[in-house]
């Protein structure tokens, strides 16, 4: 969704207000770009006067402290960036993403707006309780989201700990997004050893590592072990082993999860599920969802001299973590949660790359 505008926001309380009333109507809706420097007839942009703020950093400063101040809830994931003009001056694009903690508020006239085709509106009590009932709902559509995408896959994982993890635009939960995956733009698997097999789904295109039958004589033909689901209505699903045995000492067998491997691929998977998705016009904020299975019995290996006692939960599936951008340090909760699992607090100073 666009929003265009001739002038930037004055300071008088009436600009303040409609700037808000812009922002967070494109929040409680589906996301979208307010530019400023625009001229428009009907909403189509007809002409390019730009706009010449005095100083660019203050106006930016400015405005980001009118929408953290003045939004409520404060709206999540605005950025702002500058487009110059090669006759002069430029067009401020403010980027605002659909929100997962709305609806938002504007403070200055205690309003709640909306978004359709003709441009915002102010929300009725009707639509104020659906937006809130949406928001009280969003996280249990997201746990079903990834609950269903875990039996998509006509494959199964090798017996042992497993880890299923979704990447899931907030917008895509609102709202049905549909793109056209293909085994060439589809998401990889976790560490795919030799070539990938693909397969087309009602739910999209899976990509795969078949078993080798040379290490894995007594398994079905239906075993893999990892998979990734890029689904057609725009998100993300991976599934993967995530264990073994290993003899630690002569004649002692443990069975172990080893952490740094674990944490690389679920940072890893994360950022690359992501790319995919803003390769395929989507963007955040996510919701990243990991459930494990199969943990009962299972160590965790942080290093040959420092073990986890074996864990005593089979299953869980870690609260969604809802985020605007995707890295090592965001999904820092889910890598908590996970050592939790095994009895363990994990150093809240330790990298994933260095696995340390």
């Amino acid at each position: 969704m666009l929003e265009f505008k001739r002038q930037l926001p004055g300071d008088g309380r009436e600009d303040k207000a409609e700037f808000l009333a812009d922002a967070t109507s494109l929040a409680n809706g589906q996301g979208g770009e307010l530019i400023f420097g625009i001229e428009d007839k009907d909403g189509v942009a007809v002409s390019m006067p730009g706009v010449q703020p005095t100083n660019l950093d203050q106006t930016i400063l400015r405005l980001e402290n009118l929408l953290r101040t003045s939004a409520d809830p404060r709206v999540v994931g605005a950025k702002f960036h500058w487009v110059p003009f090669a006759e002069g001056g430029g067009a401020l694009i403010l980027r605002v993403p659909a929100s997962f903690s709305g609806p938002h508020r504007n403070a200055l006239n205690d309003r709640f707006y909306g978004r359709n085709s003709r441009g915002k509106y102010p929300m009725d009590t009707h639509e104020l309780r659906i937006a809130f009932t949406a928001a009280e709902g969003l996280s249990d559509r997201i746990r079903v989201l990834h609950d269903r995408a875990q039996g998509a896959s006509p494959f199964r994982l090798f017996p042992g700990p497993q880890a299923f993890l979704s990447v899931i635009p907030v917008a895509a939960v609102r709202d049905v997004r549909d793109i056209a995956p293909t085994p060439e733009n589809a998401l990889a698997p976790v560490r795919p050893a030799g070539a990938m097999r693909s397969l087309h789904t009602l739910e999209g295109v899976v990509l795969h590592t078949p078993p080798d039958p040379n290490l894995f004589p007594h398994y079905p033909a239906d075993f893999v072990r990892t998979f990734a689901l890029t689904h057609r209505r725009g998100h993300m699903h991976v599934g993967w082993s995530i264990g073994g045995e290993r003899e630690l000492s002569k004649g002692q067998i443990s069975k172990l999860v080893h952490a740094v491997s674990l944490e690389q691929d679920l940072v890893g998977m994360s950022r690359s599920a992501e790319a995919k998705l803003r390769d395929a016009d989507l963007a955040g904020p996510w919701a990243v969802v990991v459930s494990y299975q199969g943990l009962e019995g299972y160590e965790l290996l942080v290093t040959n001299e420092d073990y986890s006692q074996p864990a005593w939960r089979d299953s869980a599936e870690l609260s969604p973590l809802l985020i605007d951008h995707i890295n090592e340090v965001t999904l820092a909760p889910l890598l908590s949660d996970t050592w939790l699992l095994f009895g363990m607090v994990r150093p809240p100073d330790r990298k994933v790359a260095e696995g340390r």
